[in-house]
């Protein structure tokens, strides 16, 4: 089932974006912050997130998929800091403590909305996760769908998404959902392709 997440649903979606979105770094941040990070977006207006829930004998109960989309990823990042500052500095001292090379993995993600900029293109989708029991049931259209539906009630005919060169399942997912290579633009010592979709106003 198709819903908007909730409160309830933060630990699944953590458990998600942790294991299933290669590379994240907000994860790396620690529980505290992700949960800090999701109960914001829930608030936002600038934001939706969306769950998939099934009750399966093979799965148990709970979300099984999600993906977050943004009608302006630099104004969302910008929400999110301003309202959870102080977790977000304690966080990042403690991760880099453990080692000062990770300085340049925090100024790359703090700077990641001026290396995914495509002129005239500000909504983009910024996490999706799916249980690998749960693939190829259809649920990411459905999930992409839906948020191209938000973006329609902004006003929004155009959207962008990266993903790292190497994940070929996202690749593919993207490539299959009409989404176009726009650039390709270095990431973490790493390449990300960078999509452009633009969908009818119908």
């Amino acid at each position: 089932m198709l819903r908007l997440l909730e409160e309830k649903d933060i630990p699944e979606v953590i458990r998600l974006h942790t294991e299933y979105i290669p590379g994240a770094l907000f994860p790396k941040l620690g529980a505290s912050f992700m949960t800090a990070l999701y109960k914001t977006m829930i608030k936002l207006d600038t934001t939706s997130t969306y769950v998939w829930d099934e009750d399966t004998e093979e799965g148990g109960e709970g979300v099984k998929a999600f993906i977050t989309v943004t009608s302006d990823s630099s104004v969302l990042f910008r929400q999110i800091l301003s309202r959870n500052f102080l977790l977000f500095l304690w966080r990042s001292f403690v991760y880099v403590a453990g080692n000062p090379m990770r300085v340049g993995e925090l100024w790359e993600t703090a700077t990641y909305s001026n290396l995914a900029d495509v002129s005239g293109i500000d909504a983009e989708l910024l996490f999706i996760a799916i249980d690998r029991n749960f693939r190829k049931k259809n649920i990411s259209d459905i999930l992409v769908d839906e948020c191209l539906k938000w973006l329609k009630t902004k006003g929004m005919f155009k959207v962008k998404v990266t993903t790292y060169t190497t994940n070929r399942g996202a690749n593919t997912l993207l490539e299959r959902l009409g989404f176009g290579l726009e650039k390709q633009v270095p990431f973490r010592n790493k390449t990300l392709n960078l999509y452009v979709r633009e969908f009818s106003e119908v």
